[in-house]
């Protein structure tokens, strides 16, 4: 592997990295949001319905349940890494004027070290460089993003104190039947 396509694949890594944070905050606050809407359904449903009792363990139970879900279907994307090529075509979108020139110095550089493949990776990476990173994913992008997933966090931490009460009510009739 050549150096100017290490330099490439460096500059890749910077944009993944800055990507996958933000991909994470969006993904945690929508699980967040999302997860601290069912507690508070749930504790609206215990409040009109299930105030005690077997409907109580089913309630809060299921609503749990269905919190836990919403996290993780919210997260399980971020299972999948963006490849470099996919990276590639990512900051030449967000940047413009690239005209494929990223992406084809990934598929070249990345299939061996001939002459032409070594001329377009040069070629990539003093286009790079003439790249504004902070027009791909600017750090305002990033602490929206950051602000949105506290914001959910305190949702849900709030909806969790809520149903808490109720909670510990049902864990006191599972209690009470099984012993």
């Amino acid at each position: 592997m050549s150096e100017r396509f290490v330099e490439l694949r460096a500059i890749l890594a910077d944009v993944r990295a800055r990507w996958t944070r933000h991909a994470f905050l969006r993904a945690w606050t929508l699980g967040a949001v999302t997860a601290a809407a069912m507690l508070l359904v749930g504790l609206l449903a215990v409040w009109l319905v299930a105030r005690e009792g077997v409907p109580l363990v089913l309630v809060v139970s299921v609503v749990a349940i269905l919190s836990l879900i919403s996290l993780v279907f919210a997260l399980v994307p971020l299972r999948q890494r963006p490849s470099d090529k996919q990276i590639a075509r990512f900051i030449e979108e967000r940047a413009g004027g690239l005209d494929d020139v990223l992406v084809t110095a990934v598929e070249k550089g990345s299939t061996g070290s001939s002459p032409i493949g070594q001329v377009l990776v040069a070629d990539a990476v003093r286009a790079a460089r003439a790249v504004n990173f902070e027009a791909i994913i600017s750090t305002t992008t990033l602490r929206r993003a950051l602000a949105g997933a506290a914001l959910g966090s305190l949702a849900l931490v709030v909806s969790m104190a809520l149903l808490a009460p109720s909670a510990g009510r049902a864990a006191d009739v599972v209690g009470a039947y099984l012993f």
